[in-house]
């Protein structure tokens, strides 16, 4: 992290620490439903496409679909061998499964039951088999898993129950074409206490791996290398997880619990909105978007793109909108009109602008306090000629950004 991005952090803290005196309160997960599905579930997947919740049972011979509130939608015959030690996930996008290509929304079903896991992809409407994979993990107890789109690979783990110290409460990283172990971390070596019973892994939108056990009343964060980030309070209705489910957006979460219920659930949204418009510029109309969302705990990524091939950019961070947009050529006499600085400024980088276009990052710590607190961003650019003298001072829109976490 640069010394502007430690001194942007900490104006954040700040401004947290400040103005949100109750932020600690809103950072809970809410809970928005709950239905009995029937049976004794060792795992749960949510497929956004479709809002169906599928549920395996222990030792169940078929995977149920559930609409959102409950009403059941059939069921798929189960893959593989059953077993208690299972978990069912959602591709998120398309991939390799061993030398087979897996469409996106296609269902993966982990039998770690017995040696080591096996993961099957099945089509999610009628339960036929598109590829599997045996894995180089597992010791009889691999209890969940999830593919990790950000690094390509699948992230597995296995319960406290082998009698191999070294091997209870073990996440692995392993690949998705050879199933060999590129890395693994065990819960307890950064966290002590948060053990794994019945359980499951999810992933966040930013990276970082979510993970449930019917050992505990909250719900794990961990980074993928395995340091813990912190614990996510379930609320009290929702006690025995062993398994999880995150949608598209990472917002909503869907809980199933070993004693017949599932839950679903709203983090604390992150949220990124336009203000103002940008202007033209020699490379086109500068815009800016948020590339990932202000996650506590994540890494926040804005792009502008539209940008003039020989330029730098300016990335302004502040805590309020002007109330009347203040035109550039009143702060430069390059300032092109109808360019206009829309951010109140706090802080400011100097950002490369390369083919066009222009990113700043941040990274959000993961506390509690900055839950729910707005910032505004927004880039100016200064165009150059060859000698390197502005020629022209034109601008982006602003964002808007309130800060989530589960």
């Amino acid at each position: 992290m640069s010394q502007s991005q430690r001194q942007t952090t900490r104006l954040l803290l700040l401004a947290a620490s400040t103005t949100l005196a109750v932020a600690s309160a809103r950072a809970q997960l809410s809970l928005v439903n709950q239905f009995a599905s029937g049976v004794s579930p060792v795992s749960c997947a949510f497929d956004p496409a479709t809002s169906t919740v599928f549920v395996y049972a222990s030792f169940g011979a078929d995977i149920r679909k559930y609409s959102t509130t409950g009403t059941p939608l059939g069921a798929v015959t189960r893959p593989g061998g059953s077993a208690n030690d299972a978990d069912l996930v959602v591709a998120p996008v398309a991939f390799t499964l061993g030398t087979t290509p897996v469409p996106a929304g296609a269902l993966l079903y982990i039998d770690g039951e017995s040696g080591v896991a096996e993961v099957h992809a099945i089509d999610s409407t009628n339960g036929t088999l598109l590829g599997s994979l045996t894995t180089g993990f597992g010791n009889s107890h691999v209890v969940g898993g999830a593919y990790h789109p950000l690094r390509g690979t699948l992230f597995l783990v296995q319960d406290r129950v082998p009698s191999n110290a070294a091997q209870k409460n073990l996440v692995a990283e392993v690949s998705a074409t050879t199933g060999q172990v590129l890395g693994t971390f065990q819960t307890t070596a950064t966290n002590p206490a948060f053990t794994v019973n019945f359980g499951d892994l999810d992933i966040t939108t930013y990276g970082n791996l979510l993970i449930v056990s019917s050992d505990e009343t909250e719900i794990g964060e961990f980074t993928p290398l395995g340091t813990w980030v912190r614990g996510h309070a379930l609320p009290a209705t929702v006690a025995d997880p062993a398994g999880i489910g995150l949608d598209a957006t990472g917002c909503g979460l869907w809980i199933a619990s070993t004693n017949g219920l599932v839950s679903g659930l709203t983090a604390s949204c992150p949220s990124a909105v336009t203000q103002g418009s940008g202007c033209p510029s020699s490379g086109g109309n500068n815009l800016l978007v948020a590339s990932t969302l202000p996650w506590a705990g994540g890494t926040f990524v804005a792009t502008a793109t539209g940008l003039p091939g020989n330029a730098v950019a300016i990335a302004a961070l502040g805590f309020s909108g002007l109330p009347i947009p203040l035109p550039l050529s009143l702060l430069l006499p390059q300032g092109q009109p109808g360019c206009n600085l829309h951010v109140q400024v706090a802080t400011a980088d100097l950002v490369p602008v390369v083919a066009g276009s222009a990113s700043w990052q941040l990274a959000l710590p993961a506390d509690p306090l900055l839950v729910g607190l707005q910032f505004h961003q927004q880039m100016g650019v200064l165009e150059l000629n060859a000698a390197l003298a502005i020629v022209a001072a034109t601008s982006t829109n602003a964002l808007r950004l309130t800060i989530g976490s589960y």
